[in-house]
Order: C-alpha cells, then sequence, then structure tokens
C-alpha cells in the first residue's frame, strides 16, 4: 500500500479556541506519548535532521507570508468509535478514536484553505477503519510554544469543497467567521512556473506539529526533477520535512511566488528527494485563480523587491525635480522598507540653501554615517564629502576617512603574539584582537592555524603560502577586505579554506583571489572586483569555490586557465562586464549548480582549448551567448538551463566542439544553438523552443552531430543550414515552428535522417540557392506547406521518407530547382 503518512503528525491537539468542540475531540498544541510512539514507527525510529529554523528568524516578507500558513488539526474516528490497530511499515500500533492529526495548509481568498488529501484521507489510517472526519480547525498564528495567546482558530467544513487525488491537493472551508477579514487578506496567489533544477525555494510549515518553522538554505528543486517530464505534475526538493508539513506551500526564495505543495517525505542521510505538485497541476486541477508571476505587468508581489526596484530607477533619473519626486513617491509608497529609509537619505542629500541648512542636512548625513559600518560608511562618507565640500561634517568625514584607512593597514604598535600551542589567531580592526591585520596574522602563522578575521574594513593584499584557514566571524557584509595594488588573497598554499568574508578589488590589473597553483576552498563570501577578474584559478589549481556571491566584475567573474582545474559549484554571479566564468588553455574545471545572470559578454566563455564539466546551472540575461565555445575547445555541457539572453543560447565556433545534451534551452534572441565556422559538436536530447530565429542554426562550415533533440516553438526554422554546414541530424522532433522545419539556403548541406517533422508552419524541409541535402526515412507531416519545398537551384537526395498530411501536398519542386533524386517515399 502506498504509505505516506510520514507527512502527518499524528496526535491530540487543544486549540485557542473552546467553543463549539465536541468533547471527545480533544485539540491541543502538544504532541502526547501515544501520538510520539506512533510517529517514531512513521519514521523508523531514527532521529531526522530537520533543516528549519523558527518563522521569527525569517525574513520579514516571509513572516508576512506565514500569517496565512496554520496547522489544520483533523479529527478522525471510526464508524463504532472503538480503536484500531494501524500498520505502518516498521511495525503497527494501536490508536484510540477519535484520534487527532495535523497537517499544514494556506489560507486562499472567500475563506478556503489548500492542503492535502491524504490530511483527511491517510491511507493507512483509512485502512484501518478511521473513515469519518469528525471536526477540522486551522490555527493561525501558532509562532511559539510557551505562548499561544494570538493563536486564531477558525472551524473548517469537513467535507471539501474539492479534491484531486492525483495531485494529492484538497480545498477546504472555512465555516463560521471570516479569516481574510481578520487576519486582513491571504496568501498572494502568484505562481512561478519555472521549475529549474537547484532553484531556491523556502517553506512554512509546522513539522511534528510545532510552532511554525520555515526551511531554506539546503530547500530547493531537487537535481533528479530533470529526470521528469515538463509536463509531469510532480515537483521533487529537498526542503527538510516531517510529519505536519504535508500540504505546505514550496515558495520561490527571492520572489515568493508559490510553486508547489508539498505532500511527501523521501529525503534522507543517504540522499533521495522530498515530493510535492506543481501548483500550476494543483491549480487545473481544482480551479484556483492563481496568476503567473510577472503576468500583466505585476512583476514581483514582494515590496521590499518593488521598492528597490522602484529605488533603483530613481537614482538614475539626471533631472534633479524629477529624481526628488521619485524618490519621495518611493517615501510614501512603501513606508519603513529599506528602500525608503535610502530614498530619504538621497533626499535629505538634495536639499538645497534654499530649503534647508546645508551645515544642518551635512550633520544629520554624517550622523547617518557613523552608525553603519565598513564599505558602507565608507560610501556615505564619500558621499558626503562630495555633496557639502564646505561644511564642518565634510571636514570631519575626510578625518574620519583618513583614520579609517591607517587604522585598518597599519599593524599594531604591541601585538600580541599567540598563546603558545594556539592554532587560532584572531584579527580584529580596534585593537582588541591578537592583531589588527589579515597580513600581520599571516606573518605569524604555521600551517594549520586559523585566522579569524572580525568585523571591520581591512585593506591590502596578502600572499598565503602555507595551508591555512581564513575565516570571517560574524556578519559577513561587515568584514570587508579590499586592495587596490595587489590581489586582495594570492593564494599558494597547497591547501586551506577562505569563507564568510567580504572581498573587493578596487581596480589595477589585479584578481581579488587568485590561485596559482594552490589549491583551498573559497565559500560562503561575498565578492567583487573593479580590476581583472575576481576569482582566478590557473597554474593546476584544483581549488573548491562554492556558495558564494560573485558580482559586480569589472571583467571576468571566474577565470579558469592554463590547466587550472577545480570546482565551481553553487554560486550566483551577477552584472559581470566580461564573461560570468571563462576557461581557456587546458582549463578544465566541474561548474555545478550555478546561476550565472546579467554578464555583458557570454555567461560562460570557453576557448583557447579550454574543458570543463558544465552542468545543472541557469544562465539567463547574458549580452551575447549564454554559453560559447570557440578555438579548439571540448566541454560536456549539460542539464543546464538557458533562457532570455541576448544572442544565441549556446554558440560553438571557430573550431569549437563539446557535447551538448539534455540542456533547456529557450526565448534566447538568437538562435537556440549556432554552430558556425568549423564547429563540431555533439547535440543531444536537448530541449530547444521558443526562440526568436531559429532552433538550432549551423553555417561556415560547421558539421555536428544532432539527434534525439526536441525543438519546437522557434520563430523560424526548426533548423538552419547555410553556408556549407554540413551537420548529421536523425531522429529528432522538429514541431511546430513558425516557419519550416528544416530550412537549408545559400549552399547549405547535410544528413537528414529518422526525425519527426511536423507541424511547422512552413514546409517541411525547404531548400533554396544551390543547398544539398540527403534525406531519408523522415516522417513530415502536418506542415502549412508542402513536406518539401525546393527552388533556386536547390536539390537533394531523398528516399523512404512519410511525406504524407501535408496541408499543400507531398512536394513543390519549383522549374528553378537543381538535381533532385527522390526514391521510395510516400506521398
Amino acid at each position: 500500500m502506498f504509505f505516506r503518512i510520514a507527512c502527518v503528525v499524528l496526535g491530540f491537539v487543544v486549540a485557542a479556541m473552546p467553543a463549539h468542540a465536541l468533547e471527545d475531540c480533544k485539540f491541543e498544541f502538544k504532541i502526547d506519548a501515544q501520538s510520539s510512539a506512533f510517529q517514531a514507527l512513521v519514521e523508523g525510529a531514527a532521529t531526522r535532521g530537520g533543516f528549519w529554523r523558527p518563522i521569527r528568524e525569517a525574513p520579514q516578507d516571509v513572516q508576512d507570508i506565514g500569517r496565512f500558513i496554520g496547522r489544520l488539526d483533523v479529527c478522525l474516528m471510526t464508524p463504532d468509535g472503538k480503536p484500531r490497530t494501524v500498520q505502518t511499515p516498521n511495525g503497527s500500533t494501536t490508536l484510540n478514536s477519535p484520534y487527532v492529526t495535523n497537517c499544514t495548509a494556506a489560507l486562499l481568498p472567500g475563506n478556503r484553505l489548500l492542503t492535502n488529501v491524504h490530511c483527511f484521507r491517510e491511507p493507512s489510517l483509512v485502512a484501518a477503519g478511521f473513515t469519518r472526519v469528525r471536526e477540522a480547525r486551522i490555527n493561525f498564528g501558532y509562532t511559539s510554544t510557551d505562548f499561544t495567546g494570538n493563536v486564531q482558530t477558525f472551524l473548517v467544513d469537513d467535507r471539501e469543497i474539492a479534491a484531486d487525488d492525483a495531485t494529492d491537493a484538497m480545498l477546504l472551508q472555512i465555516i463560521g467567521a471570516d479569516a481574510n477579514a481578520v487576519l486582513g487578506g491571504s496568501i498572494p496567489m502568484v505562481m512561478e512556473t519555472d521549475f529549474t533544477p537547484r532553484r531556491a525555494l523556502t517553506m512554512v510549515h509546522h513539522p511534528r506539529g510545532d510552532a511554525q518553522q520555515f526551511s531554506s538554505g539546503t530547500c530547493q528543486i531537487h537535481p533528479e526533477q530533470a529526470s521528469l517530464p515538463e509536463s509531469a505534475s510532480q515537483l521533487r526538493h529537498s526542503c527538510e520535512s516531517t510529519g505536519g508539513s504535508s500540504g505546505s506551500l514550496l515558495l520561490d526564495a527571492r520572489t515568493l511566488a508559490v510553486m508547489g505543495l508539498h505532500n511527501q517525505g523521501g529525503l534522507n542521510a543517504q540522499g533521495g528527494y522530498n515530493s510535492g505538485h506543481k501548483i500550476s497541476a494543483v491549480a487545473a486541477a481544482l480551479g484556483l485563480e492563481f496568476q503567473q508571476a510577472g503576468a500583466g505587468g505585476t512583476g514581483s508581489f514582494d515590496p521590499a523587491a518593488r521598492a528597490q526596484g522602484a529605488l533603483t530607477d530613481a537614482l538614475l533619473i539626471e533631472d534633479d525635480a524629477a529624481r526628488r519626486d521619485a524618490l519621495a513617491q518611493i517615501v510614501q509608497g512603501f513606508p519603513g522598507s529599506r528602500a525608503a529609509q535610502s530614498a530619504q537619505r538621497a533626499l535629505d542629500l538634495m536639499q538645497g540653501p534654499g530649503r534647508a541648512d546645508p551645515e544642518q542636512t551635512a550633520t544629520a548625513a554624517l550622523t547617518a554615517a557613523l552608525q553603519v559600518q565598513g564599505l558602507s560608511r565608507r560610501a556615505r562618507l564619500e558621499e558626503l564629502i562630495a555633496t557639502f565640500p564646505e561644511t564642518a561634517a565634510a571636514e570631519s568625514a575626510r578625518a574620519m576617512l583618513e583614520l579609517v584607512t591607517a587604522s585598518s593597514t597599519q599593524e599594531a604598535i604591541n601585538p600580541r603574539e599567540p598563546i603558545s600551542g594556539t592554532d587560532v589567531l584572531r584579527v580584529m580592526a580596534d585593537g582588541r584582537g591578537d592583531y589588527i591585520s589579515p597580513q600581520a596574522a599571516l606573518r605569524a602563522a604555521s600551517a594549520g592555524d586559523v585566522i579569524e578575521i572580525y568585523p571591520g574594513l581591512y585593506e591590502g593584499g596578502v600572499d598565503v603560502d602555507v595551508p591555512v584557514t581564513i575565516v570571517g566571524v560574524g556578519d559577513r557584509t561587515k568584514i570587508v577586505w579590499e586592495s587596490e595594488e595587489d590581489d586582495v588573497i594570492y593564494w599558494t598554499a597547497g591547501s586551506g579554506r577562505i569563507a564568510n568574508l567580504t572581498l573587493h578589488m578596487r581596480g589595477g590589473e589585479f584578481y581579488t583571489v587568485d590561485f596559482n597553483g594552490g589549491t583551498a576552498v573559497l565559500e560562503d563570501s561575498v565578492l567583487s572586483s573593479g580590476g581583472l577578474a575576481i576569482v582566478g584559478v590557473r597554474s593546476g589549481s584544483t581549488s573548491i569555490v562554492r556558495n558564494n556571491i560573485i558580482k559586480d566584475g569589472a571583467s571576468t567573474g571566474i577565470y579558469v586557465y592554463d590547466n587550472g582545474r577545480g570546482t565551481v559549484e553553487g554560486n550566483e554571479l551577477l552584472d559581470m562586464v566580461g564573461s560570468g566564468i571563462s576557461v581557456k588553455t587546458g582549463g578544465d574545471p566541474v561548474i555545478r549548480g550555478n546561476a550565472i545572470h546579467r554578464s555583458t559578454q557570454s555567461g560562460i566563455y570557453v576557448f583557447d582549448d579550454g574543458k570543463g564539466t558544465i552542468e545543472d546551472n541557469e544562465v539567463t540575461g547574458s549580452g551575447k551567448s549564454a554559453i560559447a565555445v570557440a578555438t579548439g575547445s571540448d566541454p560536456i555541457v549539460r542539464r543546464n538551463v538557458v533562457h532570455d539572453n541576448e544572442q544565441s543560447g549556446m554558440n560553438i565556433y571557430d573550431g569549437g566542439r563539446g557535447t551538448f545534451e539534455d540542456n533547456d534551452i529557450y526565448a534566447n534572441a538568437l538562435s537556440g544553438i549556432s554552430v558556425g565556422k568549423d564547429g563540431d559538436p555533439v547535440i543531444r536530447r536537448n530541449t530547444i523552443r521558443d526562440g526568436e530565429q531559429s532552433g538550432i542554426y549551423v553555417y561556415e562550415a560547421a558539421k555536428g552531430l544532432i539527434e534525439n533533440n526536441e525543438i519546437f516553438g522557434n520563430a523560424n526554422a526548426g533548423i538552419s543550414i547555410s553556408e556549407d554546414g554540413d551537420p548529421l541530424i536523425r531522429r529528432n522532433t522538429i514541431r511546430d515552428n513558425e516557419q519550416s522545419g528544416v530550412n537549408l539556403f545559400e549552399g547549405g548541406k547535410g544528413t537528414i535522417e529518422d526525425n519527426e517533422i511536423t507541424g511547422n508552419g512552413g514546409a517541411g524541409i525547404s531548400a533554396r540557392e544551390k543547398s544539398h541535402a540527403v534525406v531519408r526515412r523522415n516522417r513530415i507531416s502536418g506542415n502549412t506547406y508542402e513536406a518539401v519545398w525546393i527552388y533556386k537551384e536547390a536539390g537533394g537526395q531523398f528516399e523512404d521518407n512519410d511525406l504524407r498530411g501535408n496541408e499543400r501536398g507531398a512536394w513543390d519542386i519549383e522549374a528553378s530547382a537543381g538535381s533532385v533524386v527522390r526514391s521510395g517515399n510516400r506521398e
């Protein structure tokens, strides 16, 4: 029997609302011994490591969503009211009747609740005879185990409005009160339908029936989602859950748009994944009114995100009056937000002599600057000096900047030596540690030592040639380490670790972190650069670069070259002037699970005999192609999601090779995949869709094997071939493109065999301008024009094709066509 009880907490519960409860349904906020024993059987008596935290520790926008997510208590009974023995995968137990279980449910408009079917009808309980719902309640605001005075409890109709067993989704009705009015709304009815593996999620739930928690960090779409077809309703994820989590919404971590409905465990220490269903499938099954995120120009419903976007736009306005008006609208429209505070500061700094006293305004700005730390303080002091250069506050700001620079670069006069035998060296900018600078600590360090860097602003580069750990202690945004005339960290040691720091190269011909032959783990840090690449990996280095934010680079984000290897994993790379990641001259990294957005050049660029394994990344918003491979390079590129780039999704040219498989490539401004000038890749099992040009374009004597791909919905042909391009195209599905399925022109060639070419807006295959292809054993049907259209001196060899069922028939061979050889075709 399919067993799903691990997602339901079973126990007796008490609500804050005593009225109307039947005497034999005992609701409370703790789980009794019987329930605990049963839960141990359900979960195998093994301790589950739940990576969740109290909702009060969540960001405010997550807490706001949490107001509309509650614990659903369901009182179940047997028809005769007698106990029953329930079978579990790990044994059996006897449960009294009535019996109370709980799940998680979300409040929708109309006082409706969304949860799982099995919260009412869990299969093992139904099999034992617990077939009646005696009473149900929903508790909102249960956020603390020792204070339940703010809990709002509502009765729930024991008959569902709608249910769908396929998605395990159920819609319930609150009765006797208006929960939407009491709580001030519902969850935003906005959904996201991009189910890219490793996409970060957030889940708000009541694990074990406890006070509300939220899962994040390890909570993401599981890589195994890629093994499911796009049409599948299932959503595999790694958000930690346990009994009571059933019915929780899976939210996009950035926008908090709803992505799925959790319903089943399966994640464990040995692997696996938890399961749910896509909210799009749930909405279709239950008739729910979710709106696609961004539809109708609404964008993100997250107020903080909208406010920050408005602030960015306002600060770019050149006209002072217009900028002032835009800033004032942010202050009024998003009161209390960080963006509103920044807008107010900007307004204060813009006040002219006719509106406010400059000395007074400058003094207020100086006071505000002293309330922040590190790089933010420096930026505000510099802004004050530029805006009010002749004020006393500006003089004070100049003096403070001098002190900051001096204190962050000079060693203490009498630094304490580390205690004999210790392996921890503490760096504090205010002199309270063992050293005042990282440079001083490294001079004293031995192999294996740990250098702890505490909040402060530090300047100047270091050379690391002994294996040490350099780790920030505290909020990494307040541990700022900068350099201008040297790499911030130049690493040649054979091992070590760098973690939890904010590192910035202000300019010059240097890297932020340069692994030159050395090896270390660089993780959980924020890195940027106004100089060369932010991270360099070269000369055989096998460094691991993971879980960092790498942004605002004046050149490349990560540069792997001269036989550099290593792993680049789980990073977010944003806003590079060059490429997000570049690989050349024997570089051979594993590039896995990164989000690479808004590179001015390519997201990933492999050239000059570069290699690498590039897998499970999302690459979007690139100014050129998302992934470019050139000049003899030969990477493996698989399971990536590549979309909304300003040129091709993938571009192989100038003798580039490589294997490109199982990628999802869509909505790019040029072709999904371009193969140019002597390129020779293997392109297999990709989905190439909804591009603004052809799905695949092969030209300038390029070759390649193109097989088993799904190519559809592109604005031009499914595959275009020109200028002596000569690929082997076999076993692909080429459908529903706006022009021909395959279009050969200007001398295009190729062997086209065993493909399904159907539903295209032009011919199945069109050839013109001296093009010539070998076309055999294809099924070409349902196209708007003919199966084959040949004209302008084009020719070809056509054999054993099925050409039936096209709107204009099988052939259109115009008088201008060249030699056409036909045999064995079905027309």
